[in-house]
């Protein structure tokens, strides 16, 4: 079969999808689902299909299964007695498998040295893509696996992990503590999230900043998960307390003069009502109201990324 270029850890380079339809996507990534899971060999799907399954509508043209390196070559003998024709195609961390022009990437060490271990595996997330069951890797993971992905070529894996934060319930300790691998590029995208409007809890990125400079931001409060800190506080009591506000379940974040509102309103009228109240209540300070409104069926609305 064809040898591709590829670099270690890095974005995977893909067929030609030229010709491809989806019908023969779905049937090899189903084929090689039920493969794996009839010989129990532990996995998560990521790349493209995981971040159009959990976060944004996104198309791409190979099957990126993430695995232990020592199942790597057991996954990629099942496929060969199958019809795949293989390739390993760098034991560092890549092998290579294709059926009916359709190409299946086995990773198993991705860009930050990042490894499949038990906690991906518990974590992993149960959902479909395209109407195909499939097991994927939690948000976290795929985040910080996209930005130590990123570079110019690869612009989309930045994107990606913005969607990710964006749309999925995040675990954030858990998120933090994944970051090792590439803490530098989260804080940042972090930071970059924030100042596109993206919530994101100041703590996390204070706990990131202190990791890699040894002190917190002096220009970010100091507030914790329900934004305790002084002003917070009292900003969050100041809401509480007026009977026009006092119903709504709403998150408080102080940044220096800027107040941050997060959380769920039943109707746009809410929404504007509650920028009203706090520009009251909360004079001298930029309101930031970054909640969000229920659409019927009860599921939030959700701004897609460019």
């Amino acid at each position: 079969m064809t040898a591709w270029s590829v670099e270690a850890g890095g974005p995977v380079r893909t067929v030609d999808a030229g010709g491809m339809d989806l019908e023969r996507f779905r049937a090899v990534l189903r084929e090689a689902v039920d493969l794996l899971e009839a010989a129990a060999i532990p996995h998560v799907i990521m790349g493209g299909i995981a971040v159009a399954a959990l976060a944004r509508p996104r198309w791409t043209h190979d099957i990126d299964v993430f695995l232990r390196p020592d199942d790597a070559k057991r996954a990629l003998a099942l496929l060969a007695e199958n019809g795949f024709e293989t390739e390993e195609t760098d034991p560092v961390w890549l092998f290579k498998a294709i059926k009916d022009d359709v190409l299946v990437d086995l990773i198993f060490r991705s860009a930050g040295a990042i490894y499949f271990d038990d906690a991906m595996a518990e974590r992993a997330i149960e959902t479909t893509f395209q109407g195909e069951r499939i097991r994927v890797a939690p948000p976290e993971d795929l985040l910080v696996i996209k930005v130590a992905a990123h570079k110019e070529e690869g612009g989309y894996h930045w994107f990606d992990a913005l969607a990710l934060l964006s749309v999925c319930p995040i675990d954030w300790n858990h998120l933090i503590a994944r970051s090792r691998h590439a803490v530098r590029r989260v804080l940042s995208l972090l930071v970059y999230a924030d100042g596109s409007d993206i919530a994101v809890p100041g703590w996390a990125i204070d706990a990131l900043w202190q990791q890699v400079y040894g002190e917190a931001d002096p220009t970010v409060a100091s507030i914790d998960r329900a934004g305790s800190s002084g002003a917070g506080e009292r900003a969050h009591h100041a809401l509480r307390d007026d009977p026009r506000t006092s119903d709504l379940d709403i998150e408080v974040q102080v940044h220096a003069d800027r107040v941050v509102l997060m959380g769920e309103v039943a109707t746009v009228d809410r929404r504007a009502e509650l920028d009203r109240v706090a520009a009251e209540l909360l004079p001298g300070m930029t309101v930031d109201n970054r909640t969000r409104v229920q659409r019927v069926d009860g599921q939030p609305t959700v701004e897609e990324l460019a």
